[in-house]
């Protein structure tokens, strides 16, 4: 069984904003495995950020939509509704955000609404509602 670890970072300078740590373990014959995580430092309360407006045009600029959590422990759900009520997206991944395909086409352009729910690092239940709008 291998033992339980809770690694601690403490990040004593107020100007880095991110920062890359490397692993490596080995084990007793010598066998070894190294891999890094990068950890995004937020200054701020846990919160939903959200853009009003994207592209889907495969430019590489503002093709998808979602939202960005800050100082989350799990996303409940994102959901994109059409302006007639109907979700046309829904995903409870972090990180997964929705290209603007509806039954395989570009819908026009035009005004969508959203809902968001997630929690905080504090254990706290955070939603926010709003619209963006689908440009091309």
């Amino acid at each position: 069984m291998l033992p339980s670890i809770t690694p601690v970072a403490i990040i004593s300078s107020s100007s880095v904003d991110n920062i890359v740590y490397t692993v490596t373990a080995k084990n007793s014959i010598g066998c070894y495995a190294t891999g890094n995580i990068k950890v995004i430092v937020y200054r701020t309360i846990p919160g939903i950020f959200m853009p009003n407006a994207f592209t889907p045009n495969a430019d590489g600029k503002n093709d998808v939509i979602g939202p960005l959590l800050a100082g989350i422990a799990s996303l409940d759900y994102f959901k994109a509704f059409n302006p007639w009520g109907q979700v046309v997206f829904l995903t409870t991944q972090n990180a997964k955000s929705w290209y603007g395909i509806i039954g395989g086409k570009l819908p026009d352009p035009g005004a969508f609404v959203y809902i968001v729910q997630e929690k905080g690092y504090t254990g706290k239940a955070i939603s926010k509602k709003g619209s963006f709008v689908l440009v091309r």
